[in-house]
Parts: structure tokens; sequence; C-alpha cells
């Protein structure tokens, strides 16, 4: 019954909205593996595969998984068909998840052009957007641009990304006026117009290369008081004087080792003086370079025009294990939304099915514990002998020791019975060097007699 509901909630969904999609994916059955192509250069480019997660709410939902850590990724699909942008929002959206830990990851999409070589995707091949987050220690920031004459300028505005081991969905929007959305879980973390948040034009105004600052020209607000002195006395204290338990050796040669410097210390009789500032008299204030117009500026309306074709995954890793999935690339907004309603995950659900994984998995690890320790024990035999036992062995132990400290002629007499309680001892595990000792020191006095 759920599932029919969702299933007339995705079509009521689908017929509100009138957009074109250009490629949808959600990896949830193999078919994926006749649209996506990676890397054929296995040395150097590690496989992608398809789970469901470590604590998923749906185990069927599954996703697009970079498989080891420290590791390049490779990986391209085609669009259903080429997505030219003329007159055209572009929407580009998808699910990322952090299932283990996030300290250092790329984890962007992008969208490429139609001579792209799908088995030789690397990071030299030519793409027209990257979208998504980049964390690396201090660096944490999600990552989105266009390639315009050969230039891929960084956003300007510092954009957070979600640095946890959650599912959270990212979309970036490019509109036909040049403006731009970055959403992450629906929720507006940037927006503005491409001629101010990148630098892909020249600027409009520049410096004019024929005037320069005049050398007279005074931009010191302030500067020391000429009036000001020293205090007397204050130029003779030094600042380090030597260590009193710094005296020189007696055997000190000048002529071999140089001359004898003492350890030095700070002197705390020194003060540092600065003289005071005054506001300076002949300030003139910053001076202002005037500007031109710039020659070389032009106007363009379609930075925003690119022809996409492919769709894919290129990057390195130093946390893997990341989860790729729920892709669109849509002209429509609408769609995008309907998409991210129809596959929605809920955090809340995941962040319960976390906290019972990670208690499963303490578990785990406590009872790996305990059958180590155990297999140990076996192993030595401990777990033949009640504490009774070892303690009988103990007192053996030492009342063997005082016989093997009595006479020479003791020793030939009991060898044969102490023999067989060496026989025994084998059958022991309690060991000890003292008393191995005192066995080799007993068998090189026989030999000797």
């Amino acid at each position: 019954m759920r599932y029919a509901y969702k299933g007339i909630t995705s079509l009521f969904l689908a017929s509100l909205v009138a957009g074109k999609v250009y490629f949808k994916e959600t990896f949830d059955d193999d078919s994926w593996k006749t649209r996506w192509v990676q890397n054929e250069d296995s040395k150097t480019y590690k496989d992608f595969e398809t789970v469901s997660g470590l604590f998923n709410p749906n185990p069927s939902n599954k996703g697009l998984q970079t498989t080891v850590d420290n590791a390049f990724y490779a990986i391209s699909a085609p669009l259903d068909e080429i997505f030219s942008t003329k007159d055209k929002t572009l929407v580009i959206q998808y699910t990322m998840k952090q299932e283990d830990k996030f300290s250092c990851s790329s984890n962007y999409i992008k969208l490429f052009p139609r001579n792209l070589k799908q088995k030789e995707l690397n990071f030299s091949s030519h793409f027209n957007l990257l979208f998504g987050p980049n964390k690396c220690k201090a660096f944490n920031q999600t990552q989105a641009f266009l390639t315009y004459n050969q230039k891929q300028n960084l956003l300007k505005k510092q954009v957070d990304t979600t640095a946890d081991r959650f599912t959270h969905l990212y979309t970036f929007i490019v509109k036909p006026d040049q403006s731009y959305q970055i959403l992450i879980d629906n929720e507006e973390k940037a927006s503005g117009h491409f001629f101010d948040d990148w630098n892909y034009l020249e600027p409009k105004m520049i410096p004019d290369p024929k005037i320069k600052k005049p050398i007279n020209w005074v931009d010191e607000e302030f500067i020391d008081d000429p009036e000001d002195k020293r205090p007397e006395g204050w130029d003779v204290i030094p600042r380090y004087i030597p260590e009193p338990d710094s005296v020189k050796p007696d055997d000190w040669d000048e002529i071999e080792n140089g001359m004898w410097i003492p350890v030095l210390k700070e002197n705390p009789e020194f003060q540092e003086w600065y003289p005071k500032t005054i506001r300076n008299p002949a300030y003139m204030g910053p001076w202002i370079h005037p500007k031109i117009d710039n020659p070389d500026y032009y106007e363009d309306n379609d930075i925003y025009v690119q022809e996409h074709a492919y769709v894919g995954f290129e990057f390195y890793q130093v946390d893997g294990h990341t989860i790729f999935d729920n892709i669109i690339i849509t002209d429509s907004i609408e769609e995008a939304k309907a998409f991210a309603e129809e596959t929605k995950v809920d955090i809340n659900v995941e962040k319960e099915l976390l906290e019972k994984y990670l208690s499963e998995q303490e578990l785990i690890k406590k009872q790996r514990e305990y059958d180590e320790a155990k297999r140990m024990e076996e192993e030595f035999n401990y777990g033949n002998y009640k504490d009774d036992d070892l303690e009988f062995l103990n007192n053996e132990s030492s009342s063997d020791e005082e016989k093997e400290s009595s006479s020479d002629d003791e020793y030939e007499g009991s060898s044969d019975d102490e023999d067989e309680n060496d026989d025994d001892d084998d059958e022991f595990v309690i060991y000890d060097d003292k008393k191995d000792k005192k066995k080799k020191e007993k068998k090189n006095k026989k030999d000797e007699l």
C-alpha cells in the first residue's frame, strides 16, 4: 500500500511539471552498468560499486560508492541527448553520503562536452561544469563553476559543505539571465550573478597606466614623535647578561676551541623603549589610482551557454566509501524538486540507524576481543586448570627451586626422580626462567662429574 501511494504521488507530481529531463539515475538495479563507463586504467583508477550502505532506511535503495581510500576515480555516462543550455535553465542535482570518516575527500560531479573519451577520463579531461562539496582538513567548501574561455574561476563566495555521515542533497541552478542558486537539502546557501561572483570577464574599468603615484605623496597617517626622547640610562642597560653559573672551564683552549662565550640570559632590568606616535601633519590620505575604461572589456550574456553530453565523477579521494545517488539533469526546477521528494531520505531515521550500527559494531569489537583472549588462553593451556591447580603448581615450582639449591651429592642421588619431575613439568604451562637456568647448571655439573 505504501509503495502504491508512493507511485500515485510520483505520477501526481510528474503531472504538475513540464520540464525536460536529460538524465536521471538511481543505481537501484544493474542496468547502470550499461550506461556508465569507468576509466580502463585499472592500475591508476579504482572501481566504483553499487551498495545500499551500512545504515540505510531502505536496503533496496542503492548508490554508487567509491571502494577504497587514497585512490583516483573516474566514471561517466552519456546524457539521454545533448543538452544545449541556450535560453534554458540548467539544474544539476544529486545526493552524497560519506559513511566513514570525512577528513579529506572530493565529492563533486562534472558535466562534459561531446568530445569526451570515456575510457580515458582523467583530471586533464576538459569539462563544462563542476559542482559539489570538497573538504580537506581546514578547507571546507562547496565548489561551483563553469569553464569559460578555457578559464575555471572559483566562486568568490564561501559555501560550506556538510561534513557528516548522512545523506545530503546538492543542487546547482543556472538561469538564462546568468543568475545562479546553490542549495543544500533544498535550503539556499548562495545566489547571485555570474558578473559579480566569478571573474569570467575583464573588469570594466582599469587603473590608468599613464598615471603614477606622485613621489612626494605622503600616505603615512602616523609617525614617531620627534620630541619624544629615550630616558637617560636606558641605552646602557643590555638586553642579555651572562648566566652567573656560566664559568669558563680551566682547560679551555682558545686556540683549539676559539674564544669562550658565556651562556646568556634575559636581563630582568632591561626595558624596551618605543617612542610615542603622533598624527602625521603632512598626511595626504590614501592615494587613489585614477581609472579609465578597459579597452579589452566586452559584455557576454552567453557565459551560461554550453552543450553538455556526459555526466561523471572524476577526483582523488583520501577518504573513500562515498555514496552518490539520485542524479538528475534537467531544465526544470520543478522536475528536480519532484525527483528530490520522490527519492527523499529521512536523516533522522539515518541517525537512529547509525546509532544502532555503532552499538552493534562495539559489541562485535568486544566479542572479537573476548574471542581472541579466549584463543590465547586455550593456546597456552591456562584454561585447563582452576585457580587451586595453578596455586599448587606455583608451590611445586618453589619446592623444586629449594631442592635444586642442595649440594652436588644430592643432585646425583636424586637425578632419576628429578628427571621424572621434569617430564611432569613439561605437561604444565607455567614457565620459570630461573628454574630453567638451574636445570642447565645442574646438567653441566653432572657432565663434569
